[in-house]
């Protein structure tokens, strides 16, 4: 297992980019039932936010871990 921290180039791990198929997978699955029931109801139901909740997780840590290691390069 390459671990983040030895890890030279973190954009083409193969944990990487698994992490973020399976994100995009999540995603377009809750925006699905998202859309079907807010078609069906009106209402936006806890998929759409699980869905943001998730958005904002990933990208609040990606931010992080960019600024992390820009520090440990330094």
């Amino acid at each position: 297992m390459v671990s983040y921290k030895n890890s030279k180039d973190r954009n083409n791990t193969p944990a990487r980019k698994a992490a973020e198929r399976t994100f995009a997978f999540f995603l377009l699955v809750l925006l699905s039932h998202a859309i079907y029931d807010f078609a069906k109801e009106f209402t936006l139901n806890a998929s759409f936010y699980i869905m943001i909740a998730g958005l904002v997780f990933f990208f609040v840590n990606d931010f992080w871990l960019d600024k992390v290691t820009e520090k440990e390069e330094l």
